[in-house]
């Protein structure tokens, strides 16, 4: 037997387990890095120091840069003025010349020192002390060298390279505070200039210097709020009894600050880009430091004073992290380069949060999601685009930087959830489509280099590539990096919406850009080298993206599946995908064809199908057909009561098509069934041999003879039972009953006045003449005319009867005789009656049907009772209700899955969960460990406890007794009660009104496990909403993952525990109740309750007032969303004296609303605006008019509206009618009806 080499490795490292000692097996089986991997590491490190230091004299090999058109247009430099021999140093004119085309973009490359002072020091004496040390000089030099993009210049990189090498290692040895600030500002730009030019171990080593350097001299601890000492770690080479004395002046405190967050930045930002753990830690541990150092300024020469004074950090970072996650910080003060230091320490954060997270724990998951919530509302608060591109360059680059790495930070966070929840789909994707628009913002944007994440971009050249000293090799930042991992993650995102029509190609050409087409959004342009490393000759090549589901790799069977358990509406988004989804999904798409409505419409749907959709008619399994006109009431014009002459040939052609159908309902006036009878016998004698199962109308018996294979033939319901035609004699019975002689039935119904008569066969009505041997037999309908004793000893006749359908039993004659009318059940004690009366009558129709028929085992009363008919060996019966749950053996009753399903990996499962229904889902669960692991997420996701106190107080004590694993599941709960009361139910038995003592607590706890809850919907009665208030504060509930709020009356309280809440609606009915309409005093206190917060839509369902629009409008006045449905609008919250005011009342307020884009208004008949519904519209002429006065009113509504609010882009009226408001330059109000 083949022994592999990772078999042998594994023997060998068990081998010196087995001796006791593991740590001399260096086999790297797990990810991690190991003592010699450590080691390797660190000698290639110290041999790339050595080569440098040896190397003060070679050249690397030419580098193609990029000119910026701003070098063109400054003073030109002779390279002779550089490179004389013996010359030491450049003269004064050209040093000034090469600080001043490195000064516009120092801040993007890491320079942190005050530029004034820095020039000022340029104007001493090389020989004073104050002059720039050497050290950050060359590298300046050699930043220049690279950004002026010309070939002279860039040869005279290594020389300058060389000497900035030498000169850190002299500063690195300094004592003077000023030397050691410029050492690591030095270390900062070699180490960034290394990390742009693909030499990532010399960028990390130069990276890793200027840490030590920056912590070991204490610049984390400059202005430390704590009176203890901070730790730091010694530098290697240097004097661990260095102090940092204090600063001669606020400018170089503020150059020591700015120095150490631009260290911070390069720390964290590199550490994820080469996925390695930062040298920096602020977690407290022994090996870490404690950053009590301010944030930066942007310009600390502007404070003087009290002011600089009172500049203090302690525990910058954890406090900052801490305040965010807690309060979700609203506004900021903070400086730009801050805001760069806080984008920074997110993204760090956020990437150790989501390696310490378990992706199978629902906890760890739901932190992930809290968290980029967190972020989301961080970013938020950020300067738009707007005052953005207001800001000087500098700060515009630092700013673009700041937002790339936020929207990294959220690509790391919902790169996990992203798998399971469309709402993390969706965030990732909008994330990864701004990082596109940022990249072709800085693309477009010559001013500005892409914010240091794509190096230096010039607008003539700006996708020209950037190579090192080997070809191919393309220059990179930390953020190119990073926006390399954004552009990945963004391909990803997109996968998951590749059976939503969402196909994304990229096309590769000569010119070295790449372009990404979206069917709606239009093209994409980014380098390429974005998505690939660039070569110097890419083929021309077109790649299609392979979905993360591999959805597109499915064997036929599974698409099958599939396609087989999902909803309509995906059936067709998925059915749009692509040829080989058409195919799979075409068959479910038609399974199920109906064609209903009035000759006028269903003429034309016969039509469409023949011409355009003929190959479609062989997938037809069931179709249905059915007619329905109006004969006119009084003197209004009836619909047309008949078809067109050639109408019926055509409705054959169809069907003489559709060769796979099984179960054809066909229902039509029966005053035109003569013409489809003479249609099907000219159509060549049509047959429809497939068809095992016929629902018919009267007088459309003639389908019998053409479905020569029908087993199961049943009738129409009402329109059976009250025909015209067949009012007296029930002809068009004995017509169906003659027609079905000689058929082997499995199943026969009629919806009938059911006699005698039609059961044993007088005349010639011969049911059980016909078919003696009939299993199931439906005898449901209206009030039996023979009492159902009197039909006993025919049913004890039909010889092979196993299932039995009846009326209910109030029809049946058996002395059970209910009351009718509604008002009766409000006596005390006659509903009780009601039911032990049904229950007895049901228990005799029971006993006696299955005494008389001896081989029945299943019996129907109607639709609501379904019994299993049980015999013992002495004859006795008894019953199952079969409506009943029953346990299920999860060992024997699991559902068969075919072979390549169970095989399916856990993403794709994932993806078939998320998509069928709930009772599918329930099934899948049953299968398997796996199946049932993979869809315990989408079984809780939504959970209701709705009913009495005595049932929602049992149901949440089964939770929390048996269920609390899956509480952390549980994204949508609905928590409800209703009671009724002896006002309701007048001198009835009202339902318990509170509570027991202790449930209030018990549903704090079971709510404070939901942990990833995203909406909550609460409504219970007003006089118990004190009780869980007063649960919720001794509790301490918090939920902070909440963002959507549904609430019943007088618990507004619910919005002081969730935090993050971005949407507040109210229930319906129960808030708009009118014992409340006196003074709506709970809609003010919702009102209230949400004041301050960032709400992105808030709705009531209510009376609506000015009043009540005014207090909205004080409160949240930049509300985007506002909900205004419910009932008539009034002036006045008198009950008594209520009076219609007209929407015009309420535009001058909706008009102060600064942001407002969503509106939802009520019916256009309780808007006031002159159009009211009568209380009878049954004539075609009222209903006529009706539509019209309705349109001309929809008109007037959206136009006054429009005009009111000059920011509004949507609106409702109620939830029939939805537009998307346009705007000419003229302002004329135009719109798009969206549900059309």
């Amino acid at each position: 037997m083949s022994l592999s080499l990772s078999d042998a490795a594994r023997r060998m490292f068990t081998f010196y387990v087995a001796l006791g000692f593991p740590e001399d097996c260096e086999y790297a089986d797990a990810p991690g890095v190991t003592r010699t991997q450590a080691l390797e590491e660190n000698i290639a490190a110290l041999e790339a120091r050595i080569r440098e230091l040896e190397r003060a004299s070679a050249e690397d090999i030419p580098i193609a840069g990029s000119s910026r058109e701003e070098f063109r247009g400054r003073p030109t430099v002779s390279t002779a003025a550089l490179a004389v021999p013996g010359q030491n140093r450049m003269t004064r004119e050209t040093t000034r010349l090469f600080i001043d085309m490195f000064l516009p973009f120092s801040r993007q490359l890491g320079f942190s020192l005050e530029h004034s002072r820095f020039l000022t020091t340029l104007g001493l004496e090389p020989s004073q002390d104050a002059y720039p040390h050497p050290a950050v000089l060359n590298s300046i030099y050699v930043w220049v060298l690279r950004l002026t993009g010309s070939q002279e210049f860039i040869q005279l990189e290594p020389r300058f390279l060389a000497k900035a090498l030498i000169a850190v290692k002299d500063a690195i040895g300094s004592y003077d505070p000023k030397i050691r600030t410029q050492a690591i500002q030095a270390e900062i730009l070699l180490a960034n200039y290394f990390f742009t030019m693909g030499r990532q171990l010399e960028g990390r080593y130069h990276s890793n210097a200027a840490v030590t350097l920056a912590t070991s001299s204490g610049f984390h601890s400059i202005r430390s709020g704590n009176t203890r000492p901070t730790r730091a770690r010694g530098l290697a080479g240097v004097d661990g009894r260095f102090r940092l004395p204090p600063s001669a002046d606020i400018v170089e405190e503020g150059d020591r600050i700015n120095v150490f967050w631009a260290v911070f930045n390069l720390d964290k930002c590199w550490s994820v880009a080469m996925r390695t753990n930062a040298a920096i830690r602020d977690d407290g541990s022994a090996s870490g430091v404690l950053i009590d150092c301010p944030w930066p300024m942007d310009d600390w020469n502007s404070l003087s004073g009290d002011i600089g004074s009172a500049i203090v950090g302690s525990r910058t970072v954890t406090s900052f992290l801490s305040t965010l996650i807690q309060s979700s910080l609203s506004s900021h003060a903070f400086s730009t380069l801050a805001i760069r230091a806080q984008a920074s320490a997110l993204l760090d954060f956020a990437g150790t949060s989501v390696a310490q997270s378990d992706m199978n724990s629902p906890r760890d998951m739901a932190k992930l999601r809290a968290l980029a919530r967190t972020v989301e509302n961080y970013k938020n608060t950020l300067p738009d685009r707007n005052l953005i591109a207001s800001l000087p360059a500098d700060q515009r680059a630092t700013h673009i930087a700041s937002r790339m790495l936020l929207y990294a930070t959220l690509l790391q966070l919902t790169d996990a959830p992203a798998k399971i929840e469309r709402g993390a789909q969706t965030l990732s994707l909008s994330c990864a489509r701004a990082v596109i628009e940022i990249t072709e913002m800085l693309v477009s944007d010559g001013d500005c280099m892409d914010m240091g994440s794509q190096g230096l971009c010039s607008r003539s050249e700006r996708r020209r590539k950037f190579t090192s000293g080997s070809p191919g090799q393309p220059i990179s930042t930390p953020h190119w990096t990073i926006t390399q991992t954004m552009i990945k993650s963004l391909l990803a995102s997109v996968r998951q919406y590749i059976t939503l029509r969402m196909v994304i190609s990229i096309r590769r050409s000569q010119n070295e850009t790449t372009t990404l087409e979206h069917p709606r959004r239009g093209i994409y342009a980014i380098p390429t080298a974005f998505i690939v490393p660039v070569t110097k000759n890419p083929p021309e090549e077109t790649i299609m993206l392979q979905p993360t589901l591999h959805i597109m790799k499915l064997t036929t069977d599974v698409l099958q599946h599939i396609c087989e358990t999902v909803d309509r509406k995906s059936l067709l988004c998925i059915s749009l995908a692509n040829k080989e989804f058409r195919n799979a999904s075409a068959p479910f798409v038609f399974r199920n064809v109906k064609i209903e409505g009035t000759w006028e419409s269903t003429e034309p749907r016969v039509d469409f199908v023949l011409n355009h959709l003929p190959e479609a008619c062989g997938m037809v399994r069931s179709f249905r057909f059915s007619v329905f006109v109006w004969d006119g009431f009084e003197d209004a014009a009836p619909d047309r009561m008949d078809p067109i002459p050639e109408f019926p040939s055509r409705l054959c052609t169809l069907l003489s098509k559709m060769t796979m159908m099984n179960d054809f309902d066909f229902n039509i006036p029966e005053t035109s069934s003569a013409l489809f009878l003479k249609a099907f016998v000219d159509h060549h004698s049509l047959s429809l041999p497939s068809v095992t199962k016929l629902v018919l109308s009267p007088f459309t018996e003639f389908l019998v003879y053409h479905c020569p294979l029908v087993t199961d033939v049943s009738t129409c319901t009402f329109g059976w039972l009250r025909t015209t035609g067949g009012q007296i004699s029930r002809e068009h019975s004995v017509l169906l009953i003659h027609a079905i002689k000689g058929r082997p039935l499995r199943k026969f119904g009629m919806f009938e006045w059911w006699t005698t008569s039609l059961t044993k066969g007088i005349d010639f009505f011969p049911i059980l003449g016909v078919m003696p041997s009939i299993p199931e037999l439906d005898m449901n309908g209206g009030r039996y005319e023979d009492n159902l004793h009197a039909h006993l000893p025919l049913l004890a006749q039909f010889t092979n009867l196993k299932r039995l359908h009846l009326s209910s039993a109030s029809d049946l004659g058996v002395g059970f005789n209910p009351p009718w009318c509604g008002n009766a059940y409000d006596v005390p004690g006659v509903r009780e009656e009601v039911d032990r009366d049904e229950k007895i009558a049901t228990e005799r129709v029971i006993q006696d049907v299955a005494t008389a028929c001896q081989h029945l085992e299943e019996l129907w009363l109607s639709t609501y009772t379904h019994v299993l008919i049980q015999r013992s060996k002495n004859g006795e019966i008894t019953y199952v209700d079969a409506a009943q749950p029953q346990s299920l053996d999860m060992g024997t009753q699991s559902r068969k899955v075919s072979t390549s399903f169970m095989k399916l990996a856990t993403d794709l499962l994932q993806c078939i969960c998320e998509t069928v229904d709930w009772n599918t889902l329930l099934e899948l669960s049953q299968v398997s460990k796996e199946l049932r692991t993979t869809s315990l997420p989408f079984v809780f996701r939504k959970t209701k406890i709705e009913g009495t106190w005595e049932s929602t107080e049992s149901k949440v004590g089964f939770i929390l007794d048996h269920c609390s694993h899956t509480c952390g599941l549980v994204r949508s709960f609905t928590f409800s009660v209703r009671v009724w009361s002896r006002h309701d139910m007048k001198s009835a038995k009202s339902d318990r009104m509170e509570p027991v003592p202790g449930f209030p607590a018990r549903f704090c706890a079971l709510i404070a496990q939901m942990s990833a809850i995203d909406q909550l919907e609460f409504n219970i009665p007003d006089e118990c909403c004190a009780l869980f208030e007063k649960a919720f504060i001794a509790e301490s509930v918090l939920l902070p993952s909440a963002v959507k709020l549904i609430l019943g009356p007088y618990t507004e309280w619910v919005v002081y525990h969730c935090p993050a809440v971005v949407e507040v609606a109210t229930c319906y009915l129960s808030w708009m109740d009118e014992k409340r309409r006196l003074t709506r005093e709970h809609s003010f206190l919702l009102i209230y309750a949400v004041e301050g917060r960032p709400l992105q839509k808030f709705g009531m369902f209510e009376w609506w007032s000015c009043a009540l629009t005014q207090a909205i409008l004080d409160v949240i006045p930049a509300i985007p969303e506002l909900d205004m449905s419910g009932g008539k609008y009034v002036d006045n919250l008198d009950v008594t004296t209520t009076f219609i005011v007209f929407l015009n009342a309420h535009l001058p307020i909706l008009h102060q609303f600064t942001h407002l884009k969503r509106l939802h208004l009520s019916y256009t008949s309780d808007l006031g605006v002159g159009f009211t519904l009568p209380v009878w519209y049954d004539t075609p002429q009222i209903r006529e008019q009706i539509a019209k006065d309705s349109k001309i009113a929809k008109e007037r509504v959206i136009q006054d509206v429009g005009k009111a609010c000059p920011h509004l882009e949507e609106l409702w009226l109620s939830v029939h009618v939805h537009v998307r408001i346009q705007r000419t330059k003229g302002e004329e109000i135009t719109y798009v009806d969206v549900d059309k």
